[in-house]
């Protein structure tokens, strides 16, 4: 896995964004070393597949009368504003010109203000923005103020010696079971795919987590957990330094020319469950690597899109609707996308109405038991079920699309702080040769995994440290982790 007494050559395991954006800004970040060597420092990216992008999966299909239809079986949205996140995709379009080809969403529009949560065989529209909060009051939102109330009112009630718990434990302590039945499950079912009975805590909603610790109580202890999570920031030189450069000007490009040493490092994109194949043998067993590898839970989910024939079918124009956990049973799908409300600009020819039905993730082993044996066909009529039952949508279906997206999205589940802090120890021992980047460190988001490759590429162009140019300016031999774990 260690690549040793090479010319600057890095190692990127991983064709995902992850991988990709790695390995795209050690290109952009390295100095210039044809002078010194005859040829550029190299930097060897490794995919297992035969494509690139990960579960980033878009597929244009041509049906009839010149009808063109867009599947995406993946991410297909970002969300942006203004945080490090945002500005670091930011940049990715600025650098690769690509502002022509950016669909954007009005703040404004259908599908920037209506969210939908599908409860008692019922839509329930969300608030969108703070006007909404005295016009849209639906019934899966009238145990809030009660809730609100209980968290003010009820004691500390903290786990004594607890370092994590599960979303559920938290929001069931605090605020009552119905906004975690209601509520909070939807929406973790729709991030992260995920039973928020197994998510922790600590990594999912680390905001309230910290609230609890500090003051014990949520709604009051918000203001001091901020507090902690500022300073914390104020204490990584790394952190501290993106801040102020982004601060003035987001999109300042730097590039420096220095002296190349040798240097062979790694850094592996790989999902866990993945990885864990590169570390064992005969030699070296399960036992002597990170528990992390082989205790980390994944979602799996089936993603099937449909397109019916005519335009703006849907009675809810919005962005979707997500199903939380009193309605699994009753209903197929955890959540569905309505993409042509969403961006009707990706759709060509003839009127057309398109869905993605998601189903599965936390009921995933109940609802489909035998994954070996999941008939598409079936899948697909289940989600048509769906689509009618809740939006009562009947029209011609003109296309139809069903994928298995098996152990996609890691589970945080509860400990996997400490878990993240024994990886990072064992990544020490490899002395800079080896570092970590992907969904399952820092967040899923497209955003956050973004942002730490191109953090993780940052730092070991400084931990190259020849002369002036390039220096330790942050931390050796650095894991990936480093940063991430100081913010949680």
């Amino acid at each position: 896995m260690s690549v040793k007494n090479v010319n600057s050559l890095f190692t990127v395991v991983g064709g995902g964004l992850s991988g990709l954006t790695a390995a795209y800004h050690l290109a952009q970040k390295l100095p210039a070393a044809r002078n010194h060597l005859g040829e550029p420092v190299a930097i060897t990216l490794v995919e297992s597949s035969n494509r690139l992008g990960g579960w980033v999966q878009s597929e244009r299909k041509e049906i009839q009368n010149g009808i063109s239809v867009l599947n995406e079986k993946g991410p297909r949205t970002l969300r942006l504003n203004n945080s490090r996140e945002s500005k670091s995709i930011l940049q990715i379009i600025d650098d690769l010109n690509l502002h022509d080809q950016v669909v954007f969403t009005h703040k404004n529009s259908h599908a920037s203000t209506n969210r939908y949560i599908y409860h008692k065989g019922k839509m329930n529209s969300l608030p969108g923005k703070f006007s909404h909060i005295f016009s849209r009051f639906p019934p899966v939102l009238r145990p809030v103020v009660p809730a609100i109330f209980k968290d003010i009112f009820t004691r500390n009630n903290t786990p004594k010696d607890s370092l994590d718990e599960s979303i559920s434990s938290l929001v069931g302590r605090r605020f009552g079971n119905k906004i975690d039945d209601y509520m909070v499950s939807a929406i973790m079912a729709g991030i992260y795919a995920a039973d928020t009975k197994k998510l922790s805590a600590r990594m999912v909603t680390n905001q309230l987590f910290r609230a609890d610790r500090i003051s014990g109580k949520i709604v009051t202890g918000i203001p001091k957990a901020q507090d902690s999570i500022a300073y914390n920031v104020s204490q990584s030189a790394f952190l501290k330094d993106q801040f102020d450069s982004e601060a003035n000007d987001w999109n300042r490009r730097v590039k420096k020319n220095g002296t190349i040493i040798n240097s062979g490092k790694v850094i592996n994109t790989a999902p866990l469950l993945a990885s864990k194949k590169f570390f064992t043998s005969e030699e070296i067993k399960e036992t002597q690597i990170p528990k992390i590898f082989s205790s980390t839970e994944y979602s799996s989910v089936v993603v099937v899109n449909l397109t019916y024939k005519g335009a703006n079918l849907t009675p809810y124009p919005g962005f979707g609707f997500l199903v939380p956990r009193s309605t699994w049973d009753s209903l197929d799908a955890i959540g569905v996308v309505f993409d042509s409300c969403c961006l009707p600009e990706q759709d060509l020819g003839d009127p057309i109405t398109r869905f993605t039905v998601m189903m599965g993730g936390p009921n995933f082993s109940n609802q489909f038991p035998e994954i070996s044996n999941l008939d598409n066909e079936k899948l697909i009529n289940m989600a048509i079920e769906t689509v009618n039952s809740t939006l009562g949508i009947k029209s011609e279906i003109i296309d139809a699309c069903c994928s298995i997206q098996k152990e996609c999205i890691p589970l945080y589940g509860v400990g996997y702080f400490n878990r993240l802090v024994g990886l990072q120890a064992w990544l020490k021992t490899w002395n800079g040769g080896l570092s970590v980047s992907g969904a399952a460190y820092g967040g899923p988001g497209i955003n956050s995994i973004n942002l730490h490759s191109r953090d993780l590429a940052t730092q070991m162009i400084s931990d190259l440290n020849v002369g002036d140019s390039i220096t330790h300016k942050y931390a050796i031999n650095p894991t990936g982790l480093d940063e991430i774990l100081n913010l949680y």
